[in-house]
């Protein structure tokens, strides 16, 4: 899926597999999934957390206990 812009692609178990989507929507790699005969039942999306933006934008972290 490639063609998608899809990277990072692995198998997470025996019927699963995890792939950064990149700019790509959600709903335009479960079409083409499905269009290409492979069976989906689920998709789910994760973004990081605010912080991990945050420490990926600046090189820093800030603790919160203080």
């Amino acid at each position: 899926m490639r063609s998608l812009g899809l990277s990072d692609a692995a198998a997470i178990a025996a019927d699963g597999v995890r792939a950064a989507l990149g700019q790509t929507e959600p709903e335009t790699v479960t079409a083409a999934l499905v269009h290409a005969g492979v069976p989906v039942r689920g998709l789910s999306v994760t973004r990081p957390a605010l912080e991990d933006l945050f420490v990926e934008l600046t090189g820093e972290g800030f603790d919160v206990a203080r």
